[in-house]
């Protein structure tokens, strides 16, 4: 099977390529399910992506990792009237105080930002804009 890389988002194309291999135990006894890694010069070899950005340098304590999930429930990301961002849409139903751990650890990450954050506790949910509803310049 040939793997076309250009099939992924462009910032992905950074990311470790592995090939599957049996876990292993780890120096921790855990398992280890890293895999072998696969040089950009055998594409063909690889099996995933993983999350680690090899255009990165690493720092103390490990590499830069950019998400990629398997989420298995239903989603869909919908483009913002501002280029490059999104909505994501997930039809999974939490209580408030689980909502309010997850937005927390987002804005920690930087996934959200942190006054979006502070609007949506303050409030009491989240909002964001229709589709076809522009935003002005100034407006929140």
């Amino acid at each position: 099977m040939t793997i076309d890389i250009n099939k992924l988002p462009k910032y992905v194309h950074d990311h470790r390529l592995a090939k599957l291999c049996a876990p292993k135990p780890g120096e921790d006894g855990e398992l280890d399910y890293s895999g072998e890694v696969v040089p950009a010069d055998r594409l063909e070899d690889a099996e995933v992506i993983t999350s680690i950005d090899e255009s990165s340098p690493t720092f103390f304590g490990g590499h830069w990792h950019r998400p990629i999930l398997d989420i298995d429930i239903p989603m869909q990301v919908i483009p913002s009237t501002t280029p490059g961002h999104g909505h994501l849409y997930i039809d999974k139903s939490l209580t408030w105080a689980q909502y309010e751990r997850l937005l927390s650890v987002l804005a920690d990450c930087g996934i959200i930002e942190r006054g979006y954050y502070s609007v949506s506790i303050s409030r009491g949910h989240t909002a964001v804009r229709l589709p076809w509803i522009k935003k002005e310049v100034g407006q929140l």
